[in-house]
């Protein structure tokens, strides 16, 4: 049985279209640890889209880490997981339901990378006017209970946000609130 890694390049990728996250954290000795509990499990890991590995190593590379890591924490957490569709993310299976959509929030392009800018008020701006309160992401601890999941997929399931900044996906990591 091959093998699937993430740190081996996809297919028709090129080492100038990797994102410099992903060149950096798969070509530093002090990663390697990480880069194989990584892939011990991404193994286990259904790719339903068939674009994670694509995506880890481009733009998509925080994303797919908090991902892998909300993936991870199901798991040990003894979720049984219905990976069939590309979304949600998860949903988990059992007595109570729950739709997980993973997110990260990301700087502003062209904009200081070490700018301190409050995340939240940043993504506060990007938010429409127009949207109803119930189509917000809320935070699994609010006392408000999350939206109704709206996918025949999903019905009957709670829909949980899990939001993560781009810079520090696994460290800093929060839902976003409406």
């Amino acid at each position: 049985m091959m093998t699937r890694s993430l740190f081996d390049l996809a297919r028709k990728m090129t080492p100038e279209k990797v994102s410099r996250e992903f060149r950096d954290f798969s070509g530093a000795h002090a990663y390697a640890s990480a880069r194989r509990l990584m892939d011990e499990t991404f193994a286990d890991f259904p790719d339903v889209d068939h674009s994670f590995v694509r995506e880890f190593q481009t733009a998509g590379f925080s994303a797919r880490v908090f991902e892998l890591a909300l993936f991870a924490a199901l798991r040990e957490q003894g979720k049984e997981l219905d990976r069939t569709s590309p979304a949600p993310d998860f949903l988990t299976i059992g007595d109570t339901p729950v739709a997980i959509e993973a997110t990260t929030t990301n700087p502003p392009q062209g904009g200081e990378k070490d700018d301190d800018e409050d995340i939240a008020a940043a993504v506060r701006r990007l938010i429409p006017d127009d949207m109803e309160e119930d189509q917000g992401v809320h935070h699994a601890d609010r006392q408000s209970p999350a939206p109704q999941a709206r996918t025949p997929r999903c019905a009957g399931s709670r829909l949980l946000g899990e939001a993560a900044r781009q810079r520090h996906p696994l460290r800093d990591r929060r839902a976003v609130l409406p």
